[in-house]
Parts: C-alpha cells; structure tokens; sequence
C-alpha cells in the first residue's frame, strides 16, 4: 500500500483547523493507501510542549517513507509556512513526487520548479492521485 504525506500550513491555525482537509483525504483513501498525517497523536493543550526536534524529526521521517507529498496551501495569503516550504523541498530532494494544491504556486518560480503538479482544489487532486499515483 503506498503512503501520502499531508503536507500544509499548521502555525497560525487551531489544531482542529489544521487538520480538517487532512481528516477529510485520510477518509478518501482509507484501505486505498496510507496517510502520514503529521498532526496524528497531537492534542491542542499539548501544542508547545513538543520539542523542535521532536516534531521536525518525526515529520522528515514520515517524508522519507511516503509515496507522495500531497500538499494543501490553497491561499499564499500573510502567513507563509515555512515548514511546509521545507517539506516540498525536502520531498523533491528525495525524489517523492510533491503534488500541491494551490494556484498562487503557478506564479512562483521556485514552487513551480519543485512540485510535480499543481491543482485548484483538493478534489482534483484526490482524483488525480486515485487516477495516476496509486
């Protein structure tokens, strides 16, 4: 079975908020393949006990094992993830497809050069990866 890596902006967002796109494909692909999910186990009240380390190690190791990186940054807007940024180019490092979903990524150069495929809405991409990736 392969794995998806759900990538996506978690600062500046509830736990509960950051999660929700990733709750709704984890569903998508039960028993199709297997999400790495890097807010599994995390509870809220504990958000800022957890170690650098302990969350970067975790979340590179989840990469380093995962099929695909699908990402979710639909709006660039004020709050840029730096993470997430880390994380599409610590996957194309690695040679792991990095499918994101996000059309502001179609005008920027260095997302455009580090991503395999670009889409508007994450339905698309949940299609597309049912379709072509599995």
């Amino acid at each position: 079975m392969k794995s998806i890596y759900l990538a996506g902006r978690i600062g500046g967002l509830t736990l509960k908020d950051a999660n929700a796109w990733r709750e709704r494909v984890e569903k998508e692909f039960e028993g199709i393949a297997k999400c790495l999910n890097p807010l599994r186990g995390k509870k809220e009240e504990m958000r800022y006990r957890y170690t650098d380390g302990e969350i970067v190690v975790r979340d590179k190791n989840d990469i380093e094992n995962s099929d695909i990186v699908l990402v979710y940054w639909k709006d660039k807007g004020n709050a840029p993830s730096v993470g997430t940024t880390m994380e599409v180019l610590y996957s194309y490092l690695l040679g792991i497809p990095v499918l994101f979903v996000g059309d502001w990524a179609a005008d920027d150069i260095w997302m455009r050069y580090h991503v395999t495929k670009i889409y508007s809405e994450l339905d698309e991409a949940i299609e597309d990866i049912k379709a072509m990736w599995l």
